[in-house]
């Protein structure tokens, strides 16, 4: 077989011995190739033994994650390299690769049986193998009637919970797949599901909060699936099936990792997310270092733009709402010698440097750490106190939404139980004449500012006065079947009109959160009440999404030197402060 190979060149493997060729490949003395053709096209599945130790700076590689994040099962190599707008070759050359390895297979190859090039031992093992597999098994998964999915954007902190729950083998292998690949397909879903149903049990610490997200990431993705005015848009015929009684159909639904379709350039970025997708959907929120993506096209529930993951729109949500702890926004190189007086009321600080995630400092280390922090990056730093409050109000908000106790699809029993316990609290508030924070005046301002009737996502309420009657007691409530009450009711605040001051807003996200149950619950809940997936609610969050991106990045303009930030550059990162910002504006004397 060898000399036939030095004669030849290179031959194909099911025209030699299989038994053969196999022990000259474990000797290394051959070579093998998967030929990849320009119609081919290539399915990944859920990664076993994969490991990268990424070369910053290395051309091919970067290729090799950039056809992980964009191929999919029904795209052509050549729409591929089309797509990335990369050589044909250079594309074929990686996904050979990958078919190599073991990390991706090519679709819908099969060996003819009667072809006579091929040797006895091959046709052999695939008329053994076929007779030993099941239907369900060897068949091909059907794509829908339409080839665009919904898309769920998250980003790597969900795939860091999952992998370090130590939740179940089958759990860290799709999470693994989710970030490395960068993101989880329909063809993966069903099974990915049965993994997080089978998750069971009460676990400590950590592991207890990693389990959690796993469960709300769970429930999302069945309300998502099984939405029926999502089904209306991507799979028209399962809506019809659904209106007729028949059993609802899931729609397509891929799972997007937020930094791995980032590293995209911009162009390729929109041609990709507009060929394979008629809606993103976000996590909400995303890590603070995560940059979310920028565009209307195809349409984004989610942060329209992403510097609303920056500390400047927590500046000019304060502005908007008339309400934010007292702030200070120092630029880089700054340096402070005595203690701020808008501080010096309280006991402690949130101090957060750019595009980081917040800390809590005493009053009396904050000079140290400030300055320190300060040397490399801007800072910003807000009023906090040792017993602070925080509450969360769930939005879409209108009149429509304040009641009701219908939980999405796939809802647990016990969310059910929370939530009409929810329902009562309320109630009891209303008697000692205390109002949700829905009802706040700074949410009321910011509804002038930001249409909170067409967005989903949540508003963070700091509490920073003294007053006592701002929330209701319920560590006496239990649950109906006799378990522990959920932490999370506790984050369901209420107000006295007397002390509304007491309450300030904190930060905003958009997108479905899934850090707590019982606010994921009650915003899937209020979208399916709002209708927000329909299409008139669709056209009006578009509208306002690019009145709010304009409005941000003008106050943004503002506050930096000349006016540099430019509007309609999509890879500008957001610029650093280059000068002293304060809220309340009036309390700039440091």
């Amino acid at each position: 077989m060898l000399e036939i190979l030095v004669t030849t060149g290179h031959k194909m493997a099911g025209e030699l011995d299989y038994n053969t060729l196999l022990g000259l490949h474990t000797r290394g003395l051959v070579f093998l190739e998967v030929p990849v053709d320009d119609h081919d096209r290539v399915a990944v599945p859920p990664l076993e033994g994969f490991v990268m130790n990424r070369v910053t700076g290395d051309y091919f590689e970067t290729l090799l994650y950039k056809i992980f994040v964009t191929i999919d099962e029904h795209t052509t190599i050549a729409d591929l390299a089309a797509v990335l707008q990369t050589d044909l070759e250079s594309v074929k050359h990686a996904v050979s690769v990958y078919c190599r390895l073991g990390f991706a297979k090519k679709k819908n190859v099969e060996l003819d049986v009667d072809d006579v090039r091929w040797h006895l031992s091959w046709i052999s093992r695939v008329v053994h193998r076929r007779s030993g597999s099941t239907k369900a098994e060897t068949q091909d998964v059907q794509p829908a009637a339409s080839t665009k999915r919904v898309a769920f954007l998250f980003d790597s902190t969900l795939t860091a919970f999952l992998m370090m729950g130590n939740l179940s083998m089958g759990l860290k292998t799709h999470a693994v797949t989710m970030f490395e690949v960068g993101k989880l397909t329909e063809e993966s879903m069903e099974k990915f599901l049965a993994e997080l149903d089978r998750l069971e049990g009460e676990l400590e610490g950590d592991a207890q909060r990693y389990f959690e997200h796993a469960i709300i990431l769970r429930d999302t993705l069945l309300f998502l699936r099984y939405n029926p005015q999502l089904a209306a848009i991507v799979d028209p015929s399962a809506a019809e099936l659904a209106a007729s009684g028949a059993p609802a159909r899931p729609i397509a639904l891929d799972l997007l990792r937020c930094e791995s379709i980032s590293t995209l350039d911009p162009e390729t970025c929109f041609r990709v997310l507009n060929k394979n997708y008629h809606m993103i959907v976000s996590m909400a929120p995303f890590a603070k270092e995560v940059r979310s993506i920028r565009g209307c096209v195809p349409q984004h529930i989610g942060p329209p733009i992403p510097e609303m993951g920056s500390v400047w729109f927590k500046l000019w949500l304060y502005g908007c709402a008339g309400s934010g702890p007292p702030t200070l926004l120092l630029p880089m190189g700054a340096r402070l010698c005595e203690l701020p007086a808008l501080m010096q009321p309280f006991d402690r600080v949130l101090i957060t440097t750019w595009d980081h995630e917040p800390t809590v400092s005493s009053l009396a280390t904050m000079l140290p750490v400030v300055n320190d922090q300060l040397c490399g990056s801007p800072v910003l730093v807000q009023a906090y106190n040792e017993q602070t409050e925080i509450a969360y109000v769930p939005f879409p908000l209108g009149p429509e939404g304040e009641s009701g106790s219908d939980l999405p699809a796939g809802s647990s029993a016990r969310l059910a139980a929370a939530l009409a316990l929810i329902q009562k609290v309320t109630a009891l508030a209303a008697k000692r004449g205390l109002l949700p924070l829905s009802q706040h005046p700074s949410v009321l301002a910011l509804s002038k500012h930001i249409d909170l009737a067409h967005a989903c996502g949540y508003i963070s309420m700091l509490k920073l006065g003294n007053s006592s009657d701002t929330s209701i007691a319920l560590d006496a409530e239990t649950l109906p079947d006799g378990s522990e009450l959920p932490a999370s009711l506790t984050h369901i605040g209420f107000f006295h009109p007397a002390h509304a001051t007491d309450w300030v807003v904190l930060d905003l996200a958009f997108g479905i959160p899934l850090f707590d149950a019982i606010i994921n619950a009650e915003v899937c809940r209020r979208m399916a009440v709002h209708n927000l997936f329909a299409k008139d609610a669709l056209q009006a969050q578009m509208q306002s999404n690019r009145q709010l991106a304009l409005e941000l990045l003008g106050f943004i303009n503002r506050h930096i030197a000349g006016g540099l930030l430019p509007l309609l550059d999509a890879t500008a990162a957001t610029l650093y402060p280059t000068q002293i910002v304060t809220y309340p504006a009036h309390l700039a004397d440091l």
